[in-house]
């Protein structure tokens, strides 16, 4: 392969072991322009980014790291109810507006609905003390989120999750990482042939201004042949984890839609892994 190529293959669910912002894989990739989503690992400390939404929380962003096996699946042990069947995570608002929370609340719980919901449950409005996963909702710094148990890591005071924008999609997208996912464009099995240059161009300018290093480890790497669900090695492209791609970023012109769902294969991944 080339300077330009990068073998990827967009492989189903390259999930729980390594899979964060999962994307389905293959019904043919949209020929539309489509809007920009990009949920990334921060390469600076963004703890003193200004504020944009009312009340906003304290403490670094949280970050999506590169790889992720299943030691990152949340135990009954790091449940608020280990002597049940559900693992119940808490979920903590750091800042935001009511109208910020009561749509997460809504709409989160669409993960739960089904079988996952006899293993996982969320709890809202649990004090950041007690919490397992911190919310703050900042205009600055994108949408991210740790992912899985990662977040028992930081600091109570620090947010494991932020939401620049409050929507259907991201907090999806977003708590499909709470739960263990990561994203699939950058699975072993993928198979996209990203124009570098054309990425480059457009994410290392203002108002991205990615550093080539970022794009790297967020666009181009690939992730280990562990990152697979089981029973299920190949692509979902329906899946909630999926990045939109503009067409004009791959040499062969195939792009990927917004999807704004959870699949159907992103849920059987999740039911599997968790044994419900």
């Amino acid at each position: 392969m080339s300077g330009g190529e990068s073998r990827l293959v967009l492989s189903r669910r390259g999930l729980f072991a390594c899979a964060c912002c999962l994307v389905p894989a293959a019904p043919a990739f949209a020929r539309a322009a489509i809007p920009r989503f990009f949920c990334a690992t921060p390469d600076v400390d963004e703890s003193a980014a200004t504020p944009q939404r009312r009340g906003a929380g304290r403490g670094r962003f949280p970050t999506v790291k590169a790889t992720l096996d299943r030691s990152k699946l949340w135990t009954h042990a790091d449940g608020a109810t280990p002597n049940t069947g559900l693992i119940t995570l808490n979920i903590s608002f750091l800042n935001g507006t009511r109208a910020d929370h009561d749509k997460v609340r809504r709409i989160a719980p669409q993960w739960t609905q089904g079988r996952l919901g006899r293993r996982i449950a969320f709890r809202f409005g649990s004090s950041a003390g007690s919490s397992h996963v911190r919310i703050s909702f900042r205009g600055k710094g994108g949408s991210v989120s740790e992912v899985g148990r990662d977040g028992l890591a930081k600091p109570k005071h620090h947010p494991t999750m932020n939401l620049s924008v409050v929507d259907q999609r991201d907090i999806l997208h977003e708590f499909g990482h709470v739960l263990g996912l990561k994203h699939e464009h950058q699975h072993p099995a993928s198979g996209i042939r990203w124009n570098k240059a054309a990425v480059r161009a457009a994410l290392m300018p203002p108002p991205t201004s990615w550093s080539e290093a970022k794009i790297e480890q967020n666009i181009f790497d690939h992730f280990s042949k562990d990152c697979t669900c089981k029973g299920d090695p190949t692509a979902d492209p329906l899946s909630i984890m999926l990045y939109p791609i503009d067409p004009s970023w791959t040499l062969d012109g195939k792009g990927t839609g917004r999807n704004t769902k959870i699949s159907a294969r992103d849920r059987r991944c999740l039911v599997r892994e968790y044994g419900a």
